[in-house]
């Protein structure tokens, strides 16, 4: 079933789908922005563009480059839960469960702790820790859509 842009997003931030996992169209953005936008508009378009385009480079099986992003997450925006997030996703498709599911509960506690995030969103979080935790033991466990690779276009 397809998620629309403007529904939650299945990955239980509690953001909207288009500025959470969304994978954005091979459009280039509108960068740098218009100088008459709020700087703090830039900033949080920057925040989702870079948040965003993990879920894409893990899609296209691009770890390295997505591992890299998310230092780039954790670096300019430390205070926001973002990295934390995407960090466990990477982890998780290094196959570094254990790491994984120690980002997934950092989230769930910061969701707890910061205004925004509803108790849904908190509960998400504690699943997908959850999730890896039984993977980690060896328990048949569904993959999320975002570990579940792009088709490769075939070429004739």
């Amino acid at each position: 079933m397809a998620v629309g842009r403007n529904q939650p997003c299945p990955c239980g931030s509690g953001k909207k789908y288009k500025l959470c996992c969304m994978v954005p169209d091979d459009s280039p953005p509108v960068w740098p922005p218009p100088q008459h936008w709020d700087q703090d508009w830039a900033d949080d378009d920057e925040l989702d563009q870079l948040t965003n385009s993990v879920m894409g480079l893990l899609r296209r099986g691009e770890i390295a480059r997505a591992e890299a992003a998310c230092q780039e997450l954790r670096n300019k925006y430390p205070d926001y839960i973002d990295w934390l997030d995407r960090t466990a996703m990477v982890l998780e498709a290094k196959g570094d469960l254990k790491e994984s599911a120690e980002f997934w509960r950092k989230a769930a506690e910061y969701a707890a702790t910061h205004e925004g995030f509803d108790p849904e969103g908190v509960d998400d979080y504690r699943e997908n820790a959850e999730r890896v935790e039984a993977e980690l033991r060896g328990e048949s466990v569904t993959l999320p859509y975002w570990r579940q690779r792009e088709p490769q276009a075939h070429r004739n």
